[in-house]
């Protein structure tokens, strides 16, 4: 999950600093380009760029790449902002005229690389048009334009009347005439996700008003306007400063309930700065709030992370291995959201002298219930003088498995080649030629796989990551008449959808992807980008509040049973990706963060590089756990706990289950601590077990939870091998 070349405008927040940069390049002997920052400390810093062409330029261009946490406004001198390639560009210019172009920045991030070329008739061919210049800022929360909503709605009920606030930092006032209308939206989504009723505002030189709409995604053309299901009252305005801004109030209420259905009323409540086609940027408050005759939701969508430099760190690191499986057990605190769907990467020799390590750490990830996928790729396996790259590192799994019991197998195989990131004309979206050798690369690594899987015996699916932008405006034209996306999903057997939108228009991204792959029948996970990086959209800096905020859109939308996007093959809800604390940013030093290191929210402080939550207890099953006969009515079982709070004590409660029937029998408890110096607790529990069959296809499991504690977590583990009851007299190992 690399970069990404898919651009939209990011959601604001306030400015704490920002520096003054001054960078040049110099283009051949007499061109140079200069990009000034200035305006430190406002919610809208300034970006001007200086061309000099040389006397032999006939003509040229300049083009600025968007980052995606960033939206410019008041770009100068007929510069054009496309929204769909990412870019502004300025140009041609037929002469050789120095020029200076500026716009404006507004945004948040905590980092950002400013980038982009100049194309002069008379640079040389092998420079054209990779005539980059750059700026690299290390600000933190540079820029706002949209503030957070606020309201006090719990139950929404038609007849009802309600306010709801929203603060707009868009530096229209005291500007000329000539600035466009401002048009911001209040949207309430449907809890099924099936449409959106919206009031739009408008104020500016075109005047003041609103008018009601409905929308089938947040930035389609309003299917109608002024509908009777949403009634109006109000939108006024007022000026606010430092910074300068809006302050609108919204005043509305349901008058018919047609739209909405019983089971689900989870309503989103999100503005949206309507700047041109297609742009939108939103801060979108996902309450879950409840309708007077709605039934309460318990589903919840399966999720899975992705874990690539750590992944080798894990598996070899006891006290890693820990640290990750309480953290997957309730990330950041929360239980509800365990991770069940492992994507790891292994760049080391797998079936070298570590080989038993990834496999017993495969084995401990099964038996506490998570799949384990191994995930592997670069942009340049699009090439067909690649395959044989490809081929190596499927055919090393396969000699993995083949090699490891059961429980100690991958479950599947994952490319993550993404061939948009393959840019040499510099220009935005897919490169014709390479999506050309990109198709018939896949298709052939899908033959390898299926021939191994033939002459193994064994069943590993080929999965890969798709970007949610592989539509036609993306992909060339070529023999195939529909999109990207369905070239891929037809020659693999699962797909991971990078869907890196960190707005409520992501339960919106991926829809013609899990629409296809039901006609298929093939599963689809659907990936949120939580990365320091850009241009890729992240929730980095967005917070995990707004991640969650949509996930559960996402559920609402494909995994409630009784939505009528209910999608059946969904797989995982999955986070990319866990940490990176071993690696930085070469440029300039930065450590790479993600999801663990994830603040709250948009306004949080940052968090450190190793934050604090409440993780769950981690359990290991020492014995019987290794294909062990047991005979006699008593069963020792040998065991350890790992808990990150010492002060609370655990409950430990012990199961003898058979795989066969699905029995599971309780044998007892017991109440533990954890040492305060080592966090650990090694013990071993005596079980009478006459009473129940003798045989094989037995495991214990144990469960852990906190007593006490804020709030209090639990997890579980079971042995990873099946372990045999033999009659008092038996002896000799399980074959």
């Amino acid at each position: 999950m690399k970069t990404l070349h898919h651009r939209k405008s990011g959601l604001g927040t306030l400015v704490t600093c920002f520096f003054v940069i001054l960078f040049i390049c110099q283009i051949g002997h007499a061109q140079s380009i200069t990009r000034l920052i200035t305006d430190s400390g406002t919610n809208t810093p300034s970006v001007t760029l200086t061309v000099t062409p040389d006397s032999g330029t006939t003509s040229y261009y300049v083009v600025e790449f968007l980052v995606a946490e960033l939206t410019p406004t008041f770009v100068t001198d007929g510069g054009i902002v496309s929204y769909g390639s990412g870019t502004i560009q300025w140009g041609p210019f037929e002469d050789n005229l120095p020029r200076t172009f500026s716009y404006r920045l507004m945004g948040s991030t905590t980092a950002f690389e400013l980038a982009g070329f100049a194309k002069f008739s008379s640079d040389p061919p092998e420079v054209s048009p990779k005539s980059y210049y750059k700026v690299y800022t290390d600000g933190d929360k540079v820029g706002t334009n949209i503030a957070p909503i606020t309201h006090s709605i719990s139950v929404l009920e038609p007849g009802v009347v309600y306010t709801v606030t929203t603060r707009h930092f868009t530096v229209y006032s005291g500007q000329p005439v000539s600035h466009p209308t401002f048009y911001p939206e209040l949207h309430l989504l449907n809890g099924q996700r099936n449409n959106i009723l919206a009031i739009r505002a408008y104020h500016g030189p075109e005047g003041t008003g609103f008018a009601t709409m409905k929308k089938t995604a947040p930035y389609t053309t309003p299917i109608e306007w002024n509908i009777p299901e949403l009634e109006v009252i109000s939108v006024t305005g007022t000026p606010i400063s430092n910074p300068e801004g809006i302050e609108l109030t919204w005043t509305f209420r349901l008058s018919a309930t047609t739209l909405w259905d019983v089971y689900e009323e989870s309503i989103c409540l999100g503005t949206f700065t309507i700047t041109d086609a297609g742009d939108y940027g939103a801060y979108c408050d996902l309450s879950n709030l409840t309708y007077t005759g709605g039934i309460p939701k318990v589903f919840k969508g399966r999720r899975g992370i992705y874990v690539w430099k750590e992944g080798y760190y894990i598996a070899t690191n006891p006290q890693n291995q820990r640290d990750f499986f309480s953290f997957c057990a309730a990330p950041k605190g929360k239980a509800n959201n365990k991770i069940e769907s492992i994507i790891i990467a292994f760049p080391q020799d797998i079936n070298g002298a570590e080989a038993p390590l990834f496999r017993s750490f495969i084995a401990e990830a099964h038996s506490r219930g998570m799949e384990v996928n191994f995930v592997t790729g670069e942009p340049e396996w699009s090439f067909l003088d690649n395959r044989q790259i490809g081929t190596d590192e499927i055919n090393k799994i396969f000699t993995f498995n083949q090699s490891a019991v059961f429980e100690e197998q991958f479950d599947s195989i994952q490319f993550d080649v993404e061939p948009h990131a393959i840019d040499t004309d510099n220009e935005p979206g897919m490169e014709p030629w390479v999506w050309e050798q990109f198709i018939p690369n896949m298709a052939y690594f899908k033959s390898v796989v299926d021939q191994n899987n033939i002459a193994t015996g064994l069943n590993i699916p080929f999965v890969a990551a798709i970007g949610n932008f592989w539509h036609e405006d993306y992909v060339p034209t070529d023999a195939y008449p529909g999109p990207g996306y369905e070239q891929i999903l037809n020659i693999i057997d699962k797909a991971a959808i990078m869907n890196y939108v960190t707005h409520s228009g992501a339960v919106y991204t991926c829809r013609e992807e899990l629409e296809y792959s039901r006609l298929l029948n093939k599963p689809i996970d659907i990936v949120y980008e939580t990365f320091n990086t850009s241009p890729t959209e992240s929730f980095w800096f967005n917070g995990n509040n707004a991640l969650e905020r949509t996930v559960n859109s996402i559920d609402y939308a494909y995994v409630d049973p009784f939505s009528t996007d209910y999608y059946e093959n969904f797989g995982f809800n999955v986070i990319h990706y866990y940490e990176a604390a071993d690696e930085i940013w070469p440029h300039n030093g930065v450590i790479k963060r993600s999801y663990r290191q994830l603040r709250p929210d948009i306004f949080s402080d940052q968090e450190p590089l190793d934050p604090v939550y409440n993780t769950a207890p981690v359990c290991y099953v020492l014995s019987p756990n290794g294909g062990e006969e047991t005979s006699g009515r008593r069963l020792t079982i040998t065991y350890s706990v790992y808990d990150d709070n010492s002060a609370v004590p655990i409950s430990v409660k012990f199961y003898l289950r058979n795989t066969a029937s699905g029995s599971e029998y309780y044998l007892g408890t017991q109440s533990v601590q954890v040492s305060a110096s080592t966090h650990m607790y090694s013990g071993s529990f005596n079980a009478t077990v006459n009473a129940y069959p003798v045989g094989t296809d037995y495991r214990i499991r144990i469960t852990v939870d906190e007593q006490s504690g804020s709030p209090a977590l639990s997890s579980f583990d079971s042995s990873n091998y099946d372990f045999a009851r033999v009659a008092s007299g038996g002896g000799g190992k399980k074959k």
